[in-house]
């Protein structure tokens, strides 16, 4: 079922000769997982005059035009809209794995340029950066896979749902030739030396830097991201610190 937040306007509804039969949560039934008949917007309009509403007009008389009306409707719902449901979502998943890499990507390149706040740090980003990679690789093939699915069939719903999403997520157009990932700008499989905050502070000594990056370390692991981040440049500026 969907939840309190349910948009009523939302849903497949069902006509008979234009006159509406029960409401958008009618045809939930029929579909595996209810919840994707909110996924539709649009109506199913029955013509069989063997189909004969009750006198509450929210379902049909129990007959057999009745029961090949389930049995058809039951298949499409979910041999095709399901289907299209379960695509939406792999294609909205991707996108967002992608999403995290990318971000991922960015804060390990500024950091590598800027100074990571302690070698503890670096090795924390790098790790997620190869796992956020990973997943990266993995969404791209679902992507080609539906994405090359939509470019076989122009003018169909998927194509036309594959746009929307692309578009919704910042994708111009619909391209099955995409790398398997995107490439990372600095790699940090790489073993070198990382860069710290504390390199730029000369003027203390190299254990005073270290116990400096300790400290860091210490803030870093204790607060929130944004205030973490917040005091250690406050902290790395007092010091006289570029940051």
């Amino acid at each position: 079922m969907r939840g309190k937040n349910y948009n009523g306007l939302v849903g497949l509804r069902l006509r008979q000769f234009n006159i509406e039969i029960g409401d958008g949560y009618t045809l939930d039934q029929f579909f595996k997982e209810p919840r994707f008949n909110g996924y539709f917007i649009g109506e199913v309009h029955t013509l069989s005059s063997g189909l004969i509403p009750n006198a509450r007009r929210d379902y049909f008389i129990e007959n057999d035009a009745l029961n090949e009306f389930e049995d058809a409707f039951e298949r499409y719902a979910n041999d095709t809209l399901s289907k299209l449901c379960r695509k939406g979502s792999k294609l909205n998943s991707a996108y967002r794995t992608i999403k995290t890499f990318e971000d991922s990507q960015a804060e390990y390149n500024e950091k590598h340029l800027k100074g990571f706040s302690s070698p503890k740090e670096e090795r924390t980003l790098a790790d997620a950066l190869e796992k956020n990679k990973q997943r990266a690789q993995a969404a791209e093939k679902d992507l080609k896979k539906i994405i090359g699915q939509a470019n076989n069939s122009v003018g169909s719903s998927l194509q036309k749902m594959t746009e929307l999403i692309q578009r919704e997520h910042g994708r111009d157009q619909i391209a099955s030739d995409r790398q398997e990932a995107p490439a990372f700008n600095v790699d940090p499989k790489k073993k070198s030396k990382p860069k710290l905050m504390v390199d730029d502070l000369a003027q203390l000594k190299k254990s005073e830097r270290k116990l400096v990056s300790t400290i860091y370390e210490i803030i870093r692991e204790n607060l929130p991201p944004d205030f973490s981040e917040e005091l250690i440049k406050k902290i790395h500026r007092e010091l006289g610190g570029k940051a």
